[in-house]
């Protein structure tokens, strides 16, 4: 996967899920510096750092599907993995 597309599917990811950098690199096993440092395209990742945030992501509900469509990805989400606003007990921006 061409590494702003992995950068950004992550993204994708875990605001899918609505965690912070702090919460998926937690369950991930890597330092949130390092988090910080991927999404902002700062350093070129160790697989095994971009394996951890792939799994961590997958345990959760969410599948990247690199290169469909064609350079692209495909994010599949649980829906059961999705927080929503109300779980969250924020008011919605999209509610009056």
């Amino acid at each position: 996967m061409h590494m702003l597309r992995t950068v950004s599917a992550i993204k994708a990811g875990r605001n899918a899920l609505g965690w912070s950098q702090a919460d998926l690199a937690t369950r991930a096993g890597i330092a949130k510096v390092t988090l910080a440092r991927i999404e902002a395209c700062a350093i070129t990742p160790r697989l095994s750092s971009l394996m951890a945030l792939q799994k961590a992501l997958q345990d959760a509900g969410v599948v990247i599907q690199d290169n469909l469509p064609f350079e692209g990805y495909t994010l599949t989400i649980n829906p059961s993995a999705i927080t929503t606003f109300s779980d969250l007990h924020i008011a919605s921006p999209f509610e009056p």
